[in-house]
């Protein structure tokens, strides 16, 4: 029961960051891009970048924020999704890893508190600066 909630949470986390991007001026490309061996919650287009976005929500009080679960085995997975993905559709735009981390309240209803968004968070040669 518990997976199921946390999979709900992180289903209206991604709804609420793609609109979150949107009103930023983002175009999306996709939403829950999958290939074997990676997922990309959302691919979006803005001011000359592709933005590979990681969605983390994270009830209030979590032990841990949302980005540090963005581990050096996700990122390979996330990067390996990307080059998929840019082979597959070629752009002429720069591309960028970012994170958006959603902060909900607790309970049973989904209710965003904060979101931060992290441009650049990391980068394909593995640097981090988390």
């Amino acid at each position: 029961m518990e997976r199921n909630n946390a999979n709900l949470s992180g289903s209206l986390g991604e709804e609420y960051a793609a609109e979150y991007l949107r009103e930023r001026g983002y175009e999306i490309a996709a939403v829950n891009y999958r290939v074997r061996g990676g997922e990309i919650d959302i691919i979006a287009r803005r001011d000359g970048f592709i933005a590979f976005v990681e969605v983390k929500t994270r009830k209030r009080g979590a032990l841990s924020p949302g980005y540090e679960a963005v581990s050096a085995a996700k990122r390979r997975r996330i990067i390996a999704a990307a080059r998929h993905f840019l082979y597959r559709y070629p752009v002429n735009l720069q591309p960028r890893f970012d994170v958006l981390c959603l902060e909900t309240a607790p309970g049973e209803e989904f209710q965003v508190l904060s979101a931060e968004y992290y441009e650049n968070a990391f980068w394909a040669e593995g640097y981090s600066p988390f």
